[in-house]
């Protein structure tokens, strides 16, 4: 008498093999329709091909630091001048700005820098607009002490550096500076103008 292999593993005490038929998902589900299956697997390499042009690819990828620089130029000033007529000033502004877990200030010749480190999860944007609302309110900044500038530190590569020169004095070079600043960073095509 001959049996079916089903028949001849179920003689020997095993379970006979269940079919295709009996397993029901998506795996199965593919291996009972394989036209599905390659189907899908022709969806998603097109699908690849496709959204491969609108990746963004950078060589050096920018990311936040969580530090606020702002930074004041004061020229001709001594440590000593900075400290006392900028850097406190700031520092009792923004004291008060939530989000700020540190403070740093450095006071050098003709400039002074603070660094403000952020919170663990601040809103980084948030914390800048604040920053520069509050400096914004200190009028007692010295005569000679340039406009600060706020920024967040980013691991930025800069790309072009322009020079500005002429036959004029510094606070006209620095005056055409900023204009040229404020009509480079118009441009949709520039991310960032220091």
């Amino acid at each position: 008498m001959t049996h079916t292999p089903e028949e001849a593993r179920a003689e020997k005490g095993r379970e006979p093999l269940e079919s295709i038929e009996d397993y029901h998902g998506p795996v199965a589900y593919m291996a009972k329709h394989k036209v599905a299956a390659n189907l899908l697997m022709i969806f998603v390499i097109t699908a690849g091909f496709v959204s491969v042009g609108a990746l963004v690819q950078e060589v050096f990828p920018e990311f936040s630091l969580d530090i606020i620089l702002v930074s004041v130029p004061y020229p001709g000033a001594t440590p000593d001048e900075v400290e006392e007529s900028i850097l406190l000033k700031i520092e009792e502004q923004v004291r008060s700005v939530e989000g700020i877990a540190e403070i740093t200030s450095t006071a050098a010749e003709g400039v002074g820098t603070v660094l403000l480190k952020l919170e663990l999860g601040a809103d980084v944007s948030a914390v800048l607009n604040d920053v520069k609302g509050e400096v914004d309110r200190i009028t007692t900044f010295p005569v000679d002490a340039e406009r600060p500038e706020i920024r967040e530190l980013t691991n930025r590569q800069s790309v072009i550096k322009l020079v500005i020169f002429g036959d004029v004095s510094e606070r006209a070079l620095k005056e055409i500076a900023y204009r040229t600043e404020d009509a480079l960073s118009k441009l949709d095509e520039i991310s960032y103008v220091e």
